[in-house]
């Protein structure tokens, strides 16, 4: 009997054995390169979620709350607080300006400081001013809400929040007479705010609260 022919189908068997193992090695080690990188992405992902916030930041908030019949209008100059000291003087002769109409709820008249540019309103805000200051820009709103029956607790809720953006502990109401100044502006009582601290970013955009939370 011939052996051969055997030997040969043994022989085409273990080449395609070998044939198989080398594919599927293969197959084994790009799968290995593909997980390596898949996990590669994923991890520079997971980093950069894991990202440390922004420090906060030195801020002062130069601001006015005007009451007038069934409003608040509140304007705050906010930003370094060199550059906002820079502007106080520009800010009172601003504040000083205003002309409030007989229709509740009308824009005030008002005389724009040398430099400042007003912007639109928004949801929030009645009106913007970007003022620059050197290689900075510095942010003026214009808010309003109504406002209660407590004008006082009106004042000391929304100056407490403003002191809440800067990290700073909250006044209670004997305290507030110490930590803000009034001026006449016609027959209305403006009450003016001076404070500096430490500010997360992305807070400057929450607006104030009159009385209930706001």
């Amino acid at each position: 009997m011939n052996a051969r022919p055997h030997l040969l189908l043994l022989l085409l068997g273990c080449l395609a054995l070998i044939a198989s193992g080398c594919q599927k090695s293969e197959e084994i080690e790009r799968y290995r390169a593909l997980k390596a990188e898949v996990v590669a992405e994923v991890n520079k992902h997971e980093k950069s979620a894991r990202r440390e916030p922004a420090p906060p930041v030195p801020t002062q908030f130069l601001a006015a709350i005007v009451p007038q019949a069934s409003e608040l209008w509140f304007f705050k100059l906010a930003g370094p607080p060199d550059k906002v000291t820079d502007q106080a003087v520009n800010f009172l002769s601003f504040i000083r300006s205003l002309k409030f109409g007989e229709s509740e709820g009308a824009m005030p008249e008002w005389r724009v400081p040398e430099g400042w540019v007003e912007g639109p309103g928004n949801p929030m805000r009645r009106a913007t001013f970007k003022i620059p200051a050197g290689d900075e820009q510095l942010d003026m709103s214009i808010s309003t809400l109504p406002r209660s029956k407590d004008l006082d607790d009106d004042i000391l809720q929304n100056v407490n929040r403003w002191r809440g953006q800067l990290n700073l502990p909250k006044l209670a109401p004997e305290e507030i007479a110490t930590h803000t100044k009034q001026i006449e502006l016609g027959e209305t009582t403006v009450t003016f705010v001076n404070i500096s601290g430490m500010m997360k970013p992305n807070t400057m955009g929450q607006p104030p609260f009159a009385r209930g939370g706001r």
